[in-house]
């Protein structure tokens, strides 16, 4: 950025518009004050991955609590439960089991189950996946 002014706070943002589904910017703007005729270096962490939008709802029917955390196999948080029990997760792996948990006690947990379908080689994926499944068992 040839614009920024020295011993200022200036903004840098950068526009995610255009980079793949399976990449996801943790940040897309930070502050710098750089020193005059300084070349600044910025870090913006990704995570890379498979975004998922699960519609999900309960056994009995009712949706899953919001703010519910969502789990892989592994035990790394992907993501949360949002309004109506929908799930947006972005994973590794492309067939897991996700783990819902909104409290200690097993009756505040349950597990959902996806699978990826096949990906053309060479192909950009132009959206999240999108499944609706119950939310079953302990996780």
């Amino acid at each position: 950025m040839p614009y920024l002014n020295p011993y200022e706070l200036n903004e840098i943002i950068i526009d995610p518009k255009g980079l793949p589904y399976e990449v996801e910017l943790q940040s897309t703007s930070q502050k710098v004050a750089p020193y005059a005729g300084a070349v600044v270096h910025l870090k913006y962490d990704t995570q890379q991955g498979y975004p998922l939008l699960i519609t999900t709802t309960l056994s009995d029917g009712s949706p899953v609590p919001f703010g519910a955390n969502v789990f892989d196999s592994k035990g790394n948080n992907v993501g949360m439960v949002g309004q109506m029990g929908q799930i947006y997760a972005r994973v590794e792996k492309e067939r897991d089991q996700l783990s819902l948990k909104w409290g200690q006690d097993g009756a505040q947990q349950c597990s959902v189950s996806y699978l990826m379908p096949p990906q053309p080689k060479g192909k950009r994926m132009e959206s999240p996946m999108r499944f609706t499944s119950v939310c079953g068992g302990k996780a």
